[in-house]
């Protein structure tokens, strides 16, 4: 079942739940109110019908006397009236299709004809009762019809009579039956509007969950820079952005992923072409020497290759267990006085500056002579030999390669600047990735292999410092080797 057949049925069941309860106690207590009173109305018709009864009689009674007293005393005119005798014409004038009106003797036996249906009720227990009470009344059910009998003892000049009224109050429970009908037709028009009033709830409200499902199915199949775009303040805009963040952090890991990647695959290629070029200049020259007879100017021009090409390869080596040890094994950290450092450095690359007719010069400030930093000197003195033997390959006859060292308020930093040919934007991206050369050609002129820059910023991280390149094509690149003061 989804979500918004959930939401209906939902819906459902509250309106039944809120409505049931309140339609079991309003025709329950509506039946109640309607029966007390019809019961009321036929305790005040039995009430009239009563003191009619009783008028009626004593005025019979009244005027039998009279006319007896003239020929007969008193004791005698007594034996001549009997109300029994008067009771037929009350039973006619009151009798209808609702009611009826019998009157029975002391002994509990009919005066008149029943007009009610004896074989229903053979048993008329008030009509004891109300001898001993006065006033009784019974509500009864005969044959699905709805009834109130109500008894009264009259007592005419000593004589005794039970009247006995009956009504049918049946019209309360047809009552009842129509107002469950109607009860019943509210309810199913009320579903009726409830369902429809949910679905179009539903289907507002779920048409930006429907949106977020869509989004969530976008990213899944590849589209990582998809977003959601809902607006509002509620549960569902809250979730929204929630959304996009997380789709955020998920494109910049894929980026990142697929960066790594690349990088791991240009790492693979540049090895294996660093590694298949001096082995294939090698094996050529040496089959050249095996199955060709040389002369010997051509004879020592292939040995010299194949020495060259082979300690290219030796050095290659050389430099990848560099690489490869300075990320397993951990840092001998000394307390190295920077400024002596970077004299040392400068005097093993004078000769080449010279050579070159490059300035190379070192313009720290004399207040840091003293300064010391806490480093692995072999490691840093490579890197900082690394960066200046760079800038100096970049730099052609009279420019300037400048060299300093300084302090700010969080960071120490040795700086390297050259005004050489520069680097462009496209190659700083890569610039400290294994084997990545800005100008092939000349990296090979100079030996050079792609993986001095990457060592370098190896370096520089195991120190927990960082390694800034800036560079700009023909105005020069700046190095900085930033490192946090402790």
């Amino acid at each position: 079942m989804n979500f918004k057949k959930k939401i209906l049925l939902l819906c459902f069941i509250v309106y039944l739940l809120a409505i049931i309860p309140v339609f079991i106690i309003t025709v329950n207590l509506s039946y109640q109110k309607n029966l007390q009173m019809a019961v009321d109305s036929a305790l005040t018709e039995e009430q009239n019908i009563y003191k009619t009864s009783v008028i009626y009689m004593l005025s019979k009674s009244s005027a039998a006397r009279s006319s007896f007293s003239k020929v007969q005393d008193n004791s005698t005119s007594q034996n001549i009236f009997d109300i029994k005798d008067y009771v037929a014409p009350l039973v006619d004038m009151y009798q209808n299709d609702m009611t009826f009106l019998e009157f029975f003797s002391s002994d509990e036996k009919p005066v008149t004809a029943e007009k009610f249906n004896k074989a229903a009720l053979p048993l008329r227990v008030e009509v004891k009762e109300a001898q001993i009470n006065g006033k009784v009344y019974i509500l009864r059910t005969i044959n699905e019809k709805h009834y109130v009998f109500i008894a009264r003892l009259i007592d005419i000049e000593g004589q005794k009579l039970v009247q006995s009224f009956i009504k049918d109050i049946t019209h309360v429970d047809d009552q009842r039956q129509t107002l469950i009908g109607f009860f019943a037709l509210a309810a199913a028009t009320g579903m009726l509007i409830v369902a429809a009033v949910a679905f179009l709830l539903t289907k507002v409200l779920l048409r930006r969950v429907d949106i977020l499902s869509e989004a969530a199915n976008k990213i899944s199949s590849g589209c990582f820079d998809h977003r959601v775009k809902i607006s509002g303040r509620d549960e569902i805009s809250f979730l929204a952005g929630r959304f996009n963040t997380m789709a955020v952090e998920v494109e910049k890991r894929i980026i990142e992923l697929k960066d790594e990647n690349n990088k791991k695959q240009r790492f693979i290629d540049s090895l294996t072409h660093e590694v298949r070029t001096p082995l294939t200049a090698i094996i050529g020259y040496s089959e050249l020497l095996i199955t060709t007879k040389q002369s010997e100017e051509s004879y020592y021009k292939s040995l010299g290759f194949i020495n060259s090409e082979g300690k290219r390869l030796l050095k290659l080596t050389n430099n990848l267990m560099d690489f490869i040890l300075l990320k397993q094994s951990g840092l001998k950290l000394t307390s190295c006085n920077v400024a002596e450092l970077i004299k040392e450095v400068l005097s093993i690359v004078s000769v080449k500056t010279k050579e070159k007719d490059i300035q190379l010069k070192n313009i720290t400030d004399m207040k840091y002579d003293n300064e010391l930093l806490n480093l692995d000197r072999d490691l840093m003195k490579l890197a900082i030999l690394n960066i200046i033997d760079n800038a100096i390959n970049a730099c052609t006859a009279g420019c300037n390669v400048e060299i300093c060292f300084y302090k700010t308020e969080s960071r120490s930093v040795i700086l390297i600047r050259d005004n050489g040919k520069g680097i462009s934007q496209d190659d700083l991206e890569k610039i400290t990735e294994p084997f990545y050369r800005v100008d092939k050609s000349r990296s090979r002129k100079y030996g050079g292999m792609g993986l001095g820059l990457s060592l370098c910023d190896e370096i520089i991280n195991s120190h927990n410092g960082e390694l800034i390149i800036e560079s700009k094509l023909n105005q020069g690149t700046t190095v900085l080797m930033e490192f946090h003061s402790s």
